[in-house]
């Protein structure tokens, strides 16, 4: 465990983390394009006034943990992710509800490390297997897959699939719908799908 948390805050912490999570439908929230803790796994959720969070970050690295960061910031209305490989930053995600567009990259990791040292955000940190963070990782640092644009949704799915698996390289397929709303993510490794998140 990274921090120490009264009882009370970790309640009130889980239950906003739980009140900003997507359950049904679509998603338009870009932070859910990284990948959502496994049930099984160990998944901590803290107050941003709990954590130390420059001894965080030094034993995430130390440490070489591999995981993600989400970071929700009540007050500025803003959700961030930070994509964590072997204790390096490998991706980093950050929209507020008063932008059109999401932040990626250096701005992101910029905004999310802010909200994250602010007081009275919520921090839910967990472990994800190395395979899977790589899968994700491609969507900060890899190359667009092209498909025939003529063809089928089912045919371009199919496609997407097979260009990934021949190359047995880590990748992930996104599915939107006609609005541009994330449907369903496909998570590749070494020839196989290694995961699938739904919205």
């Amino acid at each position: 465990m990274f921090w120490k948390k009264e009882k009370s805050a970790a309640e009130e912490a889980k239950s906003l983390v739980a009140s900003h999570a997507n359950n049904s439908g679509t998603s338009r929230r870009a932070i859910n394009m990284v990948p959502v803790a496994a049930i099984s796994s160990s998944h901590e959720v803290a107050q941003t006034q709990a954590v130390r969070f420059h001894h965080l970050l030094i034993s995430l690295e130390g440490n070489e943990r591999t995981g993600c960061l989400k970071i929700i910031s009540p007050k500025k209305k803003s959700r961030s992710a930070i994509l964590i490989y072997r204790g390096r930053i490998v991706g980093c995600l950050y929209g507020r509800k008063n932008l059109d567009f999401q932040f990626l990259g250096a701005d992101a990791r910029h905004y999310a490390l802010s909200d994250l040292a602010s007081p009275g955000n919520v921090l839910d940190a967990y472990q994800l297997p190395e395979e899977l963070v790589l899968a994700a990782a491609s969507l900060f640092c890899g190359q667009v897959v092209d498909v025939p644009q003529h063809a089928t949704p089912p045919e371009m799915l199919k496609e997407a699939v097979a260009k990934l698996t021949d190359s047995r390289l880590a990748g992930c397929v996104v599915v939107n719908n006609i609005s541009d709303e994330m449907v369903c993510m496909l998570y590749l490794a070494a020839g196989k799908i290694i995961a699938i998140f739904s919205a």
